[in-house]
């Protein structure tokens, strides 16, 4: 139980991040995750991107919701694979999924709920010429 405010942002990305690092492997290649946009980077890989919140609770008592999204980034081709963005997402969401044994640790706070949310993708072309595929998978999160 928090009594008081503090910032959980670094925590959980350092959760999610100790969870996917060197797990994410997906047709006999195991791809990087990174905390911030790599430059350069691989040209596939899962970015641990935004994190929103909002407070709630009394003053005596914090609890913060929010979501984080995780990018899966693929602009490894001329056209960028989709079928494979989809199979590492589907690696990610395995490792997250709030029905495992046991959900990351958040240090110096509970991790009360992690869940799937709202799915979104995007195929643009990248500053190489290549078309790169995003898949943005966003989790729903209450922490105290």
């Amino acid at each position: 139980m928090s009594t008081q405010h503090k910032d959980f942002t670094y925590a959980l990305i350092d959760g999610i991040f100790d969870t996917l690092y060197n797990n994410i492997t997906y047709g006999g290649v195991t791809y990087p995750v990174y905390k911030s946009m790599p430059k350069p980077g691989a040209s596939t890989y899962v970015l641990i991107e935004q994190v929103n919140s909002i407070e709630n609770g009394t003053k005596d008592y914090f609890i913060y919701e929010g979501t984080v999204n995780i990018v899966i980034c693929d602009d490894s081709a001329q056209r960028g694979d989709k079928k494979l963005a989809q199979g590492i997402l589907g690696v990610v969401r395995g490792l997250l999924k709030s029905t495992r044994t046991s959900t990351f640790t958040v240090t110096g706070f509970t991790l009360v709920a992690f869940t799937p949310g709202v799915f979104n993708d995007f195929v643009e072309q990248s500053e190489t010429g290549y078309s790169r595929i995003r898949l943005i998978d966003q989790y729903n999160f209450i922490i105290n």
